[in-house]
């Protein structure tokens, strides 16, 4: 009887897609801790207090996205919330994109205006957020 080793039977453990969701997962917990910093935690509390944050709605969604646990309201909750503190952390950031030359492109190709609108951003912040929430999870699975 041949004994088939654990590596064997679920492939290489790290690979491209799951390097990816460690990436999003970094970028997600930098936006959450960009958003509770703006609300005054700036320190090493600020920090921990992402990281508390930050693991649970991890752990919430995969509720979700994972097919795990059987409470599947507070994983949708989790990705909504999750959405947001991304949006909010990253909000400084999309609204300065109207200094970069893509913008410029885009904004002279599409007479969009000089300088980036409130509406446009807040649903690039929302679109982004919700990729960033999403992400680690869904990269993280290995294609079947």
């Amino acid at each position: 009887m041949a004994v088939k080793s654990r590596k064997a039977d679920t492939g290489p453990l790290i690979t491209r897609r799951r390097v990816a969701a460690i990436a999003a997962q970094l970028m997600g917990f930098g936006t959450t801790w960009a958003f509770i910093a703006g609300l005054g935690l700036a320190d090493l509390v600020g920090f921990g207090v992402a990281v508390v944050v930050e693991w649970l709605l991890f752990e919430f969604k995969r509720t979700v996205l994972n097919g795990e646990g059987k409470d599947k309201a507070l994983g949708v909750a989790a990705i909504l919330v999750d959405s947001l503190l991304n949006a909010g952390g990253m909000w400084v950031w999309v609204l300065n994109i109207d200094g970069t030359e893509a913008y410029k492109m885009l904004a002279q190709a599409l007479a969009l205006g000089e300088s980036m609108r409130l509406v446009p951003a807040l649903l690039i912040c929302l679109a982004l957020g919700f990729a960033l929430a999403v992400a680690p999870h869904q990269l993280w699975k290995e294609l079947e």
